[in-house]
């Protein structure tokens, strides 16, 4: 009878060390894992690349039947190409009023979308990243910029300020003309985005209610930027942004020293 007692014990004992042990190797796992995408999945990245001003139209039309609540995109339209492609443009950018277009300030002014694109849209931003180093950790990122006089909303902030009300002013009000650190990972920087060709067979679960970060994303784009999660690699802008709209939407950057 002693002996199956002690057997029993020795069995529990046996079992609690295994319980204990995989409770460790699971939160081991978990603490340890690195490079998980940091782009928020309130966010998602739509690759334009290549596609006519018609092909985007149709695009917006399907996530906006989708209840998509932003559409950010990384795109200047600065000039009128034919009447046709332009009027239809406009016109899947006024029915919902929820696109959100960049500029650019240079030495010679403003470089915007054409007047009447611009016009359509609901708000534009300004697409400015003044990289701190040849290979960079950090942007200056502003919530805003002043000008002459003139306040400037930045590009990321003008889509997170039409995604969430709330979390804009609070950025507001804490974060204005600082420059800060965003978070990157090298799984951010391999995103591919969904190609619009595939768009209309991606669930509308998936884009309702999103923040749409719409632009090219080329691998190892020439015109990208190298970053320290893949200092070998040229990121694109549109993926940057996707990053700077998630740090902005968490509130987890860190001010650049």
């Amino acid at each position: 009878m002693n002996q199956l007692i002690k057997i029993k014990q020795n069995h529990i004992l046996i079992f609690c060390v295994l319980i204990w042990l995989l409770s460790n190797i699971k939160c081991t796992t978990r603490k340890d894992v690195s490079g998980v995408s940091t782009i928020d999945s309130r966010v998602v990245v739509v690759n334009i690349v290549n596609a006519d001003r018609l092909k985007i139209a149709n695009a917006i039309e399907q996530l906006n039947n989708c209840a998509s609540k932003v559409i950010a995109m990384n795109v200047l339209f600065e000039m009128a190409i034919t009447s046709r492609q332009d009027t239809i443009l406009c016109n899947s950018f006024k029915r919902k009023k929820n696109v959100i277009l960049p500029f650019v300030i240079t030495d010679k002014g403003f470089i915007k979308s054409d007047k009447y694109i611009g016009e359509a849209c609901l708000d534009q931003g300004i697409s400015e990243m003044w990289p701190f180093d040849e290979v960079i950790n950090s942007f200056k990122v502003s919530i805003y910029s002043e000008r002459s006089n003139e306040v400037f909303w930045s590009f990321p902030f003008a889509a997170v300020n039409h995604f969430d009300g709330g979390n804009a002013s609070y950025l507001k009000e804490t974060k204005p003309l600082k420059s800060y650190y965003f978070n990157l990972t090298k799984e951010d920087t391999q995103i591919t985005g969904i190609s619009l060709d595939s768009l209309s067979t991606i669930s509308c679960d998936k884009l309702r209610y999103k923040l749409i970060l719409m632009g090219d994303i080329i691998p190892n784009d020439p015109n990208g930027y190298l970053t320290e999660a893949d200092p070998k690699k040229r990121v694109s802008s549109t993926i940057i942004f996707a990053s700077i709209i998630s740090t902005m939407l968490n509130h987890n950057f860190k001010e650049v020293k």
